[in-house]
């Protein structure tokens, strides 16, 4: 059985002390031989001479399992940091093509299905969460000085027309929101809070909603992300009709249909 090393970091630090001073003094010329240095500074002779013919310090050392150069994976954060100070943090699959594309500079090889997830997991400033549905027009909107004028108007009506709080009322509206995104999961700083989830409709036991509507919104989603990679950080009404047939066109399938009523246990009947 090989020996189980269990040594702590300050047994390496001053391991790592020793060797330096032994590298020092062989290139001084203070010591002439590997073996003479190794013994004066107990330290491993094999050791010494990798350290002298240019082998790092382990520690320094990435593991051989990253697929990407320490360089390459800090523009890939700091892009991902970049694209959430912007509002649109990207998606898994988003991160997982830009790694594929850096990796296709030095060859054709590919980053594993869990390897987005491995790179947060190990790397503290950036998390996974779940996006929150937000308008862009809305989004423009969030400058105190906007904000403030619209609160002074708000004063100004109430006084002028002599409004009582028991008065003022909400009203707002439903509907295909075309602003939007899908709620997905989404990489971000970890200096953010926690985004809520959206809570939809209670519809989802409903056939169609299981297959074919879920089917239509993930197209849909993917053609607007495909609109945000190029830039685009509204979608309008135009956006919206060259998007949602395209969409509508493979989501809407016989076979979708059918597997939506099996799923649900209706065709062919099947409550469990």
């Amino acid at each position: 059985m090989p020996p189980i090393r269990n040594k702590n970091k300050k047994d390496l630090a001053e391991q790592e002390g020793r060797i330096l001073l032994a590298i020092s003094d062989l290139q001084n010329g203070r010591i002439l031989r590997v073996a003479r240095a190794a013994r004066i500074y107990s330290i491993p002779r094999a050791t010494l001479q990798d350290r002298l013919n240019g082998t790092q310090q382990r520690s320094q050392v990435r593991a051989n399992s990253h697929k990407l150069t320490q360089c390459e994976e800090e523009s890939l954060v700091e892009w991902i940091l970049d694209l959430d100070k912007r509002g649109l943090p990207p998606r898994h699959s988003l991160v997982r093509e830009m790694a594929d594309y850096l990796l296709s500079q030095r060859g054709n090889r590919r980053v594993g299905e869990n390897w987005v997830y491995n790179l947060v997991k190990r790397r503290p400033e950036i998390e996974s969460k779940f996006s929150r549905k937000y308008n862009y027009e809305r989004a423009k909107c969030e400058d105190p000085k906007i904000i403030q004028e619209y609160f002074d108007r708000v004063r100004e009506v109430i006084l002028e027309y002599g409004i009582l709080p028991e008065d003022i009322y909400n009203f707002d509206e439903t509907g295909f929101a075309m602003g939007l995104c899908a709620t997905a999961k989404v990489i971000t700083g970890s200096d953010r809070y926690a985004r809520p989830k959206l809570l939809q409709p209670g519809n989802q036991e409903w056939p169609l909603d299981v297959s074919c509507f879920a089917v239509l919104k993930r197209e849909y989603g993917q053609l607007i992300e495909q609109q945000m990679r190029l830039g685009f950080n509204h979608i309008d009404k135009i956006d919206f009709l060259t998007a949602f047939p395209k969409a509508r066109t493979m989501a809407y399938k016989a076979q979708t249909v059918r597997n939506s009523f099996m799923a649900t246990g209706l065709v062919l009947f099947n409550p469990d």
